[in-house]
């Protein structure tokens, strides 16, 4: 008898166990439906194919066919990657026209990035809208996701390398220096680099 209820409790105990991991792999499965993105799949698929530097209006096509809202005369010199889940990711990337993306781009779209019109991106620009809030010692990183959303004025050009994170807005006509970090809003018509990015110069010109 002491064997059959020792038996007894260590079913209940697997049956216990194995329960959590059932119901992450069902929410895990949900994600990867949401995440899975077939149209934007296809497209970075076709533009993956051209090699890079070339065909950049014919990615844009291919980019618009996925659904993204982008205006005439842009260029996309390579495919881009994309980080968030659900259809809503195609209506959250705005491109001006005239504006021209380097190789390499990644944009998190869990928030709106609205990139100006004649803007430069250089080759492995990072644009993120979502980030968290600090937790207690136990866990730093709060689980909860917070989203604000990015602004890239007309005629900026942003260097290689550079991040942007959430809720920046750089100024018309603002120069972003090759590999700085982006964590605070800049004005216009001002040259900006480090980490964090700061405003180290004036530029001339202004709007013509």
């Amino acid at each position: 008898r002491c064997a059959t209820l020792a038996a007894g409790r260590q079913t209940r105990d697997a049956m216990t166990f194995r329960f959590p991991g059932r119901a992450r792999f069902q929410s895990e499965g949900l994600a990867f439906q949401r995440a899975l993105l077939f149209r934007l799949r296809v497209a970075n698929l076709v533009c993956r194919l051209m090699p890079p530097l070339t065909l950049s209006t014919a990615r844009v096509q291919v980019y618009r066919w996925a659904g993204f809202p982008i205006a005439s005369q842009v260029a996309f010199q390579g495919s881009m990657s994309v980080i968030g889940s659900g259809s809503a990711v195609y209506g959250r990337l705005h491109i001006g026209e005239g504006t021209t993306v380097g190789v390499g781009l990644t944009v998190n779209l869990d928030d709106e990035i609205h990139i100006g019109s004649n803007v430069a991106l250089g080759p492995g620009v990072t644009i993120f809208t979502s980030g968290h809030l600090l937790g207690p010692g136990s866990r730093r990183m709060n689980p909860t996701v917070v989203t604000r959303p990015v602004r890239i004025e007309d005629g900026v050009w942003v260097g290689a390398g550079v991040m942007i994170l959430s809720g920046v807005t750089i100024g018309r006509g603002a120069v972003i220096a090759a590999g700085s970090v982006v964590a605070e809003s800049v004005g216009e018509n001002v040259l900006a680099r480090g980490n964090p990015a700061k405003a180290v110069d004036s530029l001339p010109f202004g709007d013509r």
